[in-house]
């Protein structure tokens, strides 16, 4: 297989894997044959700051090509171990195919649906858990949630773009767009509890929420910097 795109993830480069024309047949879902990159930089950006070298252990759930996971893999401080999860078998052929052209050696890809259930891991087993635009729907939002709070990692990233539905008024018959997302309104309402930052940045129409289990010992300092609300322009 071809080596696809150079892209730049805050700074790191990832070339991602080419997607052949015939990879989207079959497919239930195939968002995941896109990075979709303003999601993608804001989840990188927030993971970057909360980065204090102790990740051993990275997770990112609808990788899709894998370009979120493999840039931040290779962003920590020391040699974590990377899980690459999607729902549909031929995007995580490619996100693989993205790990090695990048010389990754320790990564996993597992095929993993978070609507269908909880994830097959154990509570605290991870330090982060990373997810790019996987909140596109309404329906996503709780089970999404669900699977973060299963996971109960030192941290969570949710990188987002933000959408607008539109909607066709019943009272004038004409086009109206709503005023919110609200997949990621139904989400933010879930994750409330564990929110502990939301850094939006306007011009991409973008947004990363970071969610945070307990705390852990020596890890309080560091904490300290992220507070709810907090906005780039």
């Amino acid at each position: 297989m071809e080596n696809g795109d150079l892209l730049d993830v805050e700074g790191i480069a990832v070339r991602i894997a080419t997607v052949p024309e015939a990879a989207r047949i079959g497919c239930e879902d195939v968002t995941g044959f896109q990075t979709w990159m303003p999601a993608t930089r804001a989840a990188a950006r927030a993971f970057q700051q909360l980065e204090t070298g102790r990740t051993r252990l990275l997770l990112e759930l609808g990788c899709g090509l894998g370009a979120l996971g493999t840039a931040m893999s290779a962003a920590t401080k020391t040699s974590s171990f990377l899980v690459l999860t999607d729902k549909e078998l031929p995007v995580l052929k490619l996100a693989q195919e993205t790990a090695k052209t990048n010389a990754l050696t320790k990564f996993d890809v597992v095929a993993y649906d978070f609507v269908r259930g909880p994830p097959p891991w154990r509570q605290h087993g991870f330090e982060t858990v990373l997810a790019a635009d996987v909140l596109f729907l309404d329906q996503l939002a709780k089970p999404l949630w669900e699977a973060l709070e299963h996971l109960s990692a030192r941290y969570a990233v949710v990188g987002h773009q933000i959408r607008r539905a539109v909607y066709m008024d019943k009272k004038s018959g004409l086009p109206c767009v709503e005023p919110d997302d609200s997949a990621l309104e139904l989400f933010r309402t879930c994750a409330r509890p564990r929110l502990r930052g939301a850094d939006a940045v306007e011009a991409e129409e973008s947004v990363a929420l970071v969610m945070a289990w307990a705390k852990r010992p020596l890890e309080d300092e560091h904490d300290e910097k992220w507070t709810v609300g907090r906005a780039r322009m």
